[in-house]
């Protein structure tokens, strides 16, 4: 019985003084951080993630691409606007939402909305192009007349359901009524800017999932003069070609010739 008692002893004397270290330790930190004890304890956040508030889920419009040129080689000026349209809804729709920043719920909005993404013209004789990107193109530009036939060729990388910066940048022309592909060469996601009504940006292994509220115009006009300081992936030569800033499984940040007119006699 008094060995009982005698163990009972120590193993309280014992609590007590680790409770005392524990409560040590949290004082120390505390110090530190210039937190009191009691509110290290009180505070959830500190101990696990905030649970997801849906009064702060708001959709964000996103932001919209519209270029113009002579795209048909007429002496006319085009305009080409993008729509992200949900086919569920049967209307023109939000790329993302505040309040989320998993991409996968992202993707799984798209999903369940049935959305689409396409370019139309004010000229009914351009097609519509249909724009391969989940959430729309995340660059598009007028790069002129590249190949020297008299239409502006377009330049744009699309938006990927996926977790990687491995992406292609698609060159495309309007000839004999329709759009075509005349080239598309590898580029990483990290090399652009972020879009306005998003905020969305790139590291090593695709979107980050940092959105900016869309609401917010003096970032929305800052995103908008970055990105319109883009040099962009395309250097117009002479003659057809075009230089482009690409990647290569053996070198990265490469710099190619590309004689545009004998792809496409090669094609024909």
């Amino acid at each position: 019985m008094k060995q009982i008692i005698l163990l009972l002893s120590v193993f309280l004397l014992y609590s007590c003084g680790h409770t005392t270290e524990v409560k040590k330790e949290y004082n120390s930190e505390a110090k530190l951080n210039n937190t009191p004890f009691n509110s290290l304890k009180k505070d959830s956040t500190q101990l696990k993630k905030k649970k997801l508030n849906h009064e702060d889920i708001k959709p964000v419009f996103g932001y919209r691409f519209q270029i113009k040129g002579d795209f048909d080689g007429d002496g006319k000026m085009e305009t080409l606007q993008e729509h992200f349209y949900s086919r569920r809804d049967k209307k023109e729709t939000n790329k993302y939402f505040t309040g989320i920043d998993d991409v996968w719920i992202l993707y799984d909005s798209v999903h369940k909305r049935d959305c689409i993404s396409y370019m139309i013209s004010n000229n009914h004789k351009l097609d519509t192009i249909p724009v391969w990107g989940f959430f729309g193109p995340i660059f598009l530009r007028n790069e002129g007349d590249l190949d020297s036939d008299g239409g502006d060729e377009i330049s744009y990388v699309p938006s990927l359901e996926q977790q990687s910066s491995v992406n292609s940048c698609h060159i495309l022309s309007f000839k004999k009524g329709k759009w075509k592909e005349l080239y598309k060469f590898e580029i990483r996601e990290w090399q652009l800017p972020p879009l306005p009504e998003a905020g969305k940006t790139y590291g090593l292994f695709g979107m980050d999932g940092n959105y900016t509220v869309g609401e917010n115009d003096t970032i929305n006009q800052e995103l908008l003069k970055q990105y319109n300081m883009f040099p962009g992936f395309i250097t117009k030569l002479r003659n057809g070609k075009i230089k482009v800033k690409t990647f290569t499984p053996l070198a990265d940040d490469t710099t190619v010739i590309v004689d545009l007119r004998k792809l496409e006699r090669m094609a024909k």
